[in-house]
């Protein structure tokens, strides 16, 4: 009895220690979170609910996804895209994913940073932080982020259990996520109040919208740091799949931002209800192959009259 009462000590303590090297670890983290490496964000998500406040942002569920092949053509205008399993072209056929349909038909080079079950705020961190890298930045026409209203939930949800505020004078985020913002975060008064707060609101409320736009608006000023096309700057293109009545809220300040900031929706461009079982992949709800080789062509057809 002694001997199994000495082993649960000794359990007991090892998990003590554990906690709070982990603790002492993130701790320092947080403090010189400069310091930490994009591949780290990849390769330690959040181990459970109860440590998740102390462990490192996440891009992937344990890096499950791999990212997807470019469609490359030789000193060809680059066409980038992003967003949730969408577009990562979840289930589908890897020689008719969407990035490389539009490839084809627009005679660009493409790449697809899709991230499955993502939002605007892994779009934000892989552009700050240099998780993925274009082999030129001078040739970037387009990049193209495909929304679904599973985005603004995501980011909603944030607001119901995090602190987030924004700088009237320049319009930036601040005190938002443990990595990406934490250099907004210097004190542990600061750091209560991100975990504590518990910001009540709607979807469609102003906040609500004005967040999302704040957040387009960021990867927008990501994007003009890193890219251009020749000497003109990287268009911004939100291509929205499905939207509620209130969307047009954030988009609209999206588009006031820039006039390199285009909403363009599906529905504008197909003359069907591609929402119906028809044209999903599986139960989930993901677009198939026919999908996108029907919209692939008109967007290109859209994208042209832009740049006129």
């Amino acid at each position: 009895m002694k001997k199994l009462k000495l082993i649960f000590i000794n359990l007991l303590l090892i998990l003590l220690i554990l906690f709070i090297s982990e603790l002492i670890l993130n701790i320092k983290e947080y403090r010189n979170g400069k310091n930490i490496k994009p591949v780290e964000m990849l390769k330690n998500p959040y181990r459970d609910e109860f440590l998740f406040i102390m462990n490192r942002y996440y891009l992937d569920f344990e890096n499950a996804f791999e990212i997807r092949e470019p469609f490359i053509i030789k000193n060809a205008p680059v066409t980038l895209f992003m967003g949730c399993s969408f577009t990562y072209g979840m289930h589908l056929d890897e020689k008719r994913l969407p990035h490389i349909i539009y490839g084809k038909i627009s005679k660009h080079s493409s790449y697809n940073w899709g991230r499955p079950a993502t939002s605007p705020r892994e779009m934000l961190s892989i552009l700050r932080y240099n998780i993925y890298e274009l082999p030129r930045k001078d040739n970037v026409k387009y990049v193209i982020y495909t929304y679904i209203q599973d985005h603004k939930r995501r980011l909603y949800d944030d607001m119901c259990k995090y602190e987030y505020d924004f700088k009237e004078k320049n319009n930036k985020l601040i005190k938002r996520n443990f990595i990406p913002y934490f250099e907004q975060l210097k004190t542990t008064r600061a750091i209560k109040q991100w975990i504590y707060s518990d910001v009540k609101v709607s979807e469609c409320s102003d906040e609500t919208q004005n967040f999302f736009a704040l957040y387009i608006k960021e990867i927008y000023d990501e994007i003009s740091k890193k890219y251009s096309y020749g000497n003109k700057k990287t268009k911004l293109i939100i291509l929205i799949y499905d939207e509620d009545n209130c969307d047009r809220n954030w988009q609209k300040r999206a588009e006031e931002y820039s006039d390199n900031i285009k909403v363009i929706k599906i529905s504008d461009l197909l003359n069907f209800n591609y929402k119906q079982k028809e044209w999903f992949i599986d139960e989930s709800g993901h677009p198939n192959e026919k999908f996108w080789e029907i919209l692939m062509p008109k967007l290109c057809k859209k994208l042209r009259k832009l740049s006129i």
